[in-house]
C-alpha cells in the first residue's frame, strides 16, 4: 500500500525459553527464567528495510524473575507483561548500530517500569524510567553510561525501600574493599534524592540527599544529609535533627568515615537506644579498614551539652559515688546535665569495643571501657 509509511508487515508470534536466550547471546538469569511468550509486530519502513520497528508484547506470566540486590521476585506463573517499540538502526556515525526501546513498560506483581532505553554496541548507553515501582520504592531513575569516565544514575522519588540493600551493600563494601580510586573500571556515581527512605518498619530518614561514587560495587565515596525521625521520649520542641555522613578515601584498603547531627538523642533513638539521652550533638570519625574481611571500623566520638536519663543501672552503679540525688536523677526522667562525652571505639562485625570513654558534666563525671 502505498499510501503506508512502511512497505512490509510482519507478524511473528512464539516462545522463547532459557536455551534459545542462551544460543542469542541472551542469558537474563537470574532476573528472568523460564518461558516468555512472544508477539511481534516488525513493520519494515519505506527506503530503509535495515531499520525495522518492533512492536513488542510480551507474556511474562509463565517466567520467573528476580531483582536479588531489592529482595523483589516473581515466581513462575504470576501475572506479568511486557510492552515496547523497538526501533534498531545505525548511529549517526555508522560506526555502532543503536537499538531504541520506546515507551517500555512492564508490569509484573508490585514491579511496574515505564520508560525509554537505548543501547549502542550491545552496550547500555542511557535509560530514562520515569515510573519505577518496585516493592515499597516509588522511584524515577535516569541512567547515562560515562564511557572512560564513571556511569552516572540519578534517582528522585517519594520512597526508596533500602532494607533489602543493605546487608548486600555491607558484604560487598567487605568483600570488594580493595578497590581503590587507582582501579576505576567498574565506577559508578550515584545522585539520590528522595522524601523517604525506609529502613525497616521501625525506623525511616525523611528528605535524604546522597551523593556516591561506587568501584567495582563497593562505596568509595559518599555524602549523604538526611532528616532523623524525633526521638519519641527525649525530643525537643525544636524539631527534628540532622544527620550527615561524608566516607572518603584513605591509605590503600581504607576509608575515612565521619559522622556528625546536631541532635544526639534523635539519632540514639534511631540506633536503638531510645529514652536514655535528651538533646546535645555528636560526630563520629573513623577508619573503615577493607583489608580485615569483615566490617571494621576503628576511630572517636564526640558528644556535648546532652543529658543522660532513664538509665537506673547506671544510677546503681553510680549510688555510692556520686552526689546525693544524682544517682537517682540518672535513673529516672529528670536526667543529668552532661556536657561532654568522647571516647574510642572499634566496631568489627556487629560488636563494638570502647576505650577510654568519659562523660562529665558539673555533677558528675564516669569513665568506661570495654
Amino acid at each position: 500500500d502505498p499510501t503506508t509509511a512502511w512497505e512490509r508487515r510482519v507478524d511473528v508470534s512464539g516462545r522463547v525459553d532459557d536455551a534459545m536466550r542462551s544460543r542469542l547471546g541472551l542469558d537474563l538469569a537470574p532476573f528472568l527464567t523460564g518461558p516468555v511468550g512472544l508477539d511481534l509486530a516488525v513493520e519494515l519502513p519505506r527506503g530503509r528495510p535495515d531499520e525495522p520497528l518492533v512492536d513488542v508484547d510480551a507474556d511474562l506470566t509463565p517466567a520467573a524473575m528476580a531483582v536479588p540486590d531489592l529482595g523483589w521476585r516473581k515466581p513462575a506463573g504470576s501475572a506479568g507483561r511486557l510492552t515496547a517499540m523497538v526501533h534498531p538502526h545505525a548511529a549517526p556515525d555508522g560506526a555502532d548500530e543503536v537499538i531504541d526501546i520506546k515507551d517500555a513498560r512492564v508490569d509484573a506483581g508490585d514491579l511496574v517500569v515505564i520508560g525509554d532505553v537505548q543501547l549502542v554496541g550491545g552496550q547500555l548507553a542511557k535509560a530514562g524510567l520515569a515510573r519505577v515501582d518496585i516493592g515499597r520504592s516509588r522511584l524515577r531513575v535516569d541512567y547515562q553510561n560515562g564511557g572512560s569516565d564513571p556511569d552516572r544514575i540519578t534517582i528522585r522519588g517519594r520512597m526508596l525501600d533500602a532494607e533489602p540493600l543493605i546487608g548486600g551493600t555491607a558484604a560487598r563494601d567487605a568483600d570488594d574493599g580493595d578497590a581503590g580510586d587507582g582501579d576505576m573500571s567498574d565506577s559508578v556515581t550515584v545522585d539520590l534524592a528522595v522524601d523517604s527512605l525506609r529502613i525497616d518498619d521501625a525506623r525511616r530518614l525523611e528528605k535524604v540527599e546522597a551523593a556516591a561514587t561506587t568501584v567495582n560495587g563497593a562505596v568509595r565515596r559518599a555524602a549523604v544529609q538526611a532528616t532523623l525521625p524525633v526521638a519519641p521520649d527525649t525530643g525537643s520542641q525544636r524539631g527534628p535533627g540532622t544527620v550527615r555522613v561524608t566516607i572518603d578515601p584513605a591509605a590503600a584498603g581504607a576509608r575515612n568515615l565521619r559522622l556528625d547531627t546536631d541532635r544526639m538523642d534523635d539519632l540514639m533513638a534511631f540506633a536503638g537506644l531510645r529514652g536514655y539521652i535528651a538533646g546535645g550533638t555528636l560526630g563520629i570519625t573513623g577508619v573503615i579498614d577493607d583489608s580485615a574481611g569483615t566490617i571494621h571500623v576503628a576511630g572517636r566520638f564526640e558528644g556535648r551539652d546532652y543529658r543522660l536519663m532513664n538509665a537506673p543501672a547506671i544510677a546503681r552503679a553510680l549510688a555510692t559515688a556520686s552526689p546525693s540525688g544524682v544517682s537517682d536523677r540518672i535513673g529516672g526522667r529528670d536526667g543529668v546535665a552532661l556536657s561532654v562525652l568522647s571516647g574510642d571505639f572499634v566496631y568489627d562485625d556487629g560488636v563494638i569495643t570502647l576505650e577510654d570513654s568519659r562523660a562529665h558534666g558539673s555533677e558528675i563525671g564516669v569513665t568506661a571501657k570495654g
